[in-house]
């Protein structure tokens, strides 16, 4: 799922995309983190223990952690797994 967004804009040192503007300070690694910890309350597991999903895409499109996890189910895991373990 492709987000319209508008370019980063690092003189002010802001990224806005789907509407969220996310301070440049926020480092990918955290919000990293954040997206382990929605995928490890649906399913158990860890990013790590999953196909790998393109991540750097979806903080870069200003997709909040649980956007991100939505979407790498979607494009990549759904085929492997039952949607009732991702949507309950």
């Amino acid at each position: 799922m492709k987000i319209p967004q508008t370019k980063p804009s690092w003189s002010t040192g802001v990224y806005v995309g789907n509407g969220i503007i996310v301070p440049e300070k926020q480092k990918f690694e955290d919000w990293l983190r954040k997206c382990d910890a929605v995928v490890s309350s649906k399913l158990g597991l860890g990013l790590h223990d999953l196909a790998d999903a393109m991540w750097r895409d979806y903080f870069e499109d200003g997709l909040t952690p649980s956007q991100a996890a939505d979407c790498a189910f979607d494009d990549m895991w759904s085929d492997d797994m039952p949607s009732e373990l991702w949507y309950g």
